[in-house]
């Protein structure tokens, strides 16, 4: 029983050793590598300032992107707003005097123009309020309806 016990023992031992040589490399190369190295090679430099590039065009060209989303949105509310503000003034007039014209007197956009649908089918007008507008040199467009009966 006696030698059972010696023998785990030895290869305890060996484990240990073996484990404890492999910390001495290990500390041995960190202690060279970070005790006797002066300065960062020219390589080095490089390749990290073309690794910092990359990631800050990928950055900026997402600022970018979500910039010009911004300003599409903003022009699509106000091109909602001007449409709702043309039905309101519709919803004032009585039915017989709903019609259709264009309205070119709106200034919050570039360009834009409201013109407005009018079609009638058994005592139900329907309004079509279509709103156009130029952005970054594209026409943009974006429809309103809504129902009138009598």
């Amino acid at each position: 029983m006696r030698e059972k016990n010696n023998t785990i023992d030895y290869e305890q031992e060996n484990r240990f050793a073996i484990t404890s040589m492999r910390f001495s490399v290990v500390r041995k190369v960190l202690y060279t590598f970070l005790h006797h190295k002066k300065g960062f090679t020219l390589l080095e430099l490089m390749v990290v300032t073309g690794i910092l590039a990359i990631a800050i065009t990928g950055l900026l060209a997402s600022f970018m992107n979500a910039y010009l989303l911004n300003q599409a949105n903003n022009s699509k509310a106000i091109a909602v707003n001007d449409g709702q503000y043309v039905l309101e003034k519709l919803k004032n007039l009585s039915y017989e005097n709903i019609t259709s014209y264009t309205d070119s007197n709106f200034s919050n956009l570039n360009n834009e123009t409201i013109y407005v649908t009018v079609s009638e089918a058994s005592n139900v007008k329907t309004v079509i309020a279509n709103v156009t507008w130029t952005e970054r040199q594209q026409q943009r467009r974006f429809n309103i309806t809504t129902r009138f009966a009598w």
